[in-house]
């Protein structure tokens, strides 16, 4: 799917400005400026957030077997620093 990638940051980059423009219009009327201290949002761009339940291992040993070491590696990074991750980014939404 050749146009698969561009339509998934189109979603994205219009979902970004939909955030910023309901964020903008919350505070515009404000004593703050549109964009002031008070105004943040969190952008989380490309993660892979992976587990292993969400394969067909055999399948993939099978006929992807290339994609073994890959899928492993994001799991492995899913395990370790999505929670880190997340914690980190519930901390700034408590600021």
């Amino acid at each position: 799917m050749p146009g698969c990638r561009q339509n998934i940051l189109l979603v994205g980059l219009i979902a970004l400005l939909l955030a910023l423009s309901a964020c903008l219009k919350q505070h515009g009327s404000s004593e703050h400026s549109a964009l002031g201290t008070e105004t943040s949002f969190v952008f989380l761009g490309d993660m892979h957030f992976d587990h292993p339940n969400h394969h067909d291992m055999d399948w993939v040993a099978r006929d992807f077997p290339n994609d073994i070491v890959q899928i492993n590696d994001y799991c492995r990074i899913t395990r370790d620093n999505t929670p880190v991750l997340m914690s980190a980014v519930a901390s700034m939404n408590k600021r």
